[in-house]
């Protein structure tokens, strides 16, 4: 998964209506409840495809879970492409400091246009 295919995906995922950021006061969500209607996801959490999410996910970082697991491959992404895994880390830190959709929506644009290829 490309940069720009990331980028699309959680955009689109977030610009939903009944998007929800996937975190609590203390803790950031791959996905919320096991519910695969369920909107209510991490940055990097909305890019997985249903039938391919772990919850043993749950509590790793991006970084360690792509090093300690299969996230990498599910994502499609190279462990060494340090473009495409820090966009995500970007991507995620600003998912994880947002205090809404909107705010996470604008603040993805930024982090979008320092990390495209």
């Amino acid at each position: 998964m490309t940069i720009d295919e990331m980028y699309i995906q959680i955009k689109e995922h977030f610009s939903k209506p009944d998007a929800v950021l996937g975190k609590t006061d203390i803790n950031c969500f791959y996905r919320l409840d096991s519910d695969p209607l369920s909107p209510v996801r991490c940055a990097a959490g909305c890019l997985i495809p249903d039938d391919k999410y772990n919850p043993a996910w749950e509590g790793l970082g991006i970084r360690d879970a792509m090093k300690e697991s299969n996230m990498a491959d599910v994502l499609g992404i190279s462990v060494g492409d340090s473009n495409a895994v820090g966009f995500l880390v970007a991507a995620q830190r600003e998912h994880d400091d947002s205090t809404s959709t909107t705010s996470f929506l604008e603040g993805l644009e930024d982090v979008y246009n320092h990390w495209r290829d």
